[in-house]
């Protein structure tokens, strides 16, 4: 995967005020890993499960899709059926929630 150093833009919405507790990979992975999480793109919501073999698979109102995912320290990278390569910084909240650094939030369904 060649990924573009940008925030992971494909995360809208708003940050939720909360602690971190977790920053490293290992534990971020343990988080991600087998999980799924929802996000806003362009509106419209979406589901994207972190499968353990770094596939995701992606669930939203255009239909279903897979895509690849990896993790760096705390830098978790994104290939996304139409959006390409998306790469940034996440830490996870008190919440579960992952939070990007330009405070967008990805939200646990399960």
């Amino acid at each position: 995967m060649k990924p573009l150093i940008l925030s992971l833009t494909l995360m809208a919405g708003g940050l939720t005020s909360g602690l971190v507790l977790a920053q490293n990979e290992a534990e971020i992975a343990q988080h991600v890993t087998g999980n799924t999480f929802e996000m806003r793109r362009m509106g419209m919501r979406m589901q994207i499960t972190f499968l353990p073999d770094g596939e995701t698979a992606i669930q939203g109102p255009m239909g279903q899709g897979a895509g690849q995912w990896s993790l760096s320290g705390n830098e978790l990278c994104m290939t996304m059926p139409r959006g390409g390569d998306r790469c940034g910084s996440v830490s996870i909240s008190e919440t579960g929630s992952l939070l990007t650094a330009d405070g967008n939030e990805m939200t646990p369904v399960n």
